[in-house]
């Protein structure tokens, strides 16, 4: 209400489910389009120090783009089953990915493809800004 805190992700999520509504719901606007510029991405800052760029704003779309961009050391697990695939690509630093318990460090140009309803979550291992780029299918996050 008076911007001193922000929700984090994991809580807007679960709030977002209890309603029965997809963050693009949220975030679209109600105008297909074609071209989408940068300067007119949605954003969502979270308590973890990580900024979700919503690439796209289409509530018809069938994928869900996400840049998520973690200030350094930042991390965000997700355990949240909200079914669907995910793909991911580190754009920008180097991450360690853990899936159900397991982790996997992944470097600049690495990507996972993993089932969305496993438990899952993100590192920066950098003493820098570091971006990876999501895609969920079906949209919902």
């Amino acid at each position: 209400e008076n911007g001193k805190t922000s929700i984090t992700i994991r809580n807007l999520i679960k709030l977002l489910d209890f309603y029965g509504v997809k963050m693009a719901e949220v975030f679209s606007s109600p105008v297909s389009k074609l071209v989408f510029r940068r300067d007119e991405r949605r954003e969502v800052e979270s308590q973890e120090n990580v900024r979700l760029e919503f690439l796209i704003d289409l509530k018809e779309a069938e994928v869900e783009p996400i840049l998520a961009n973690f200030t350094p050391g930042a991390q965000y697990r997700e355990e949240l089953k909200h079914g669907g695939v995910e793909f991911a690509l580190v754009l920008k630093g180097e991450f360690r990915f853990e899936l159900e318990d397991v982790d996997h460090v992944l470097h600049e140009g690495d990507c996972v493809y993993f089932p969305g309803e496993k438990a899952h979550g993100w590192k920066n291992l950098t003493d820098s800004d570091a971006t990876v780029l999501m895609v969920i299918t079906p949209p919902g996050l």
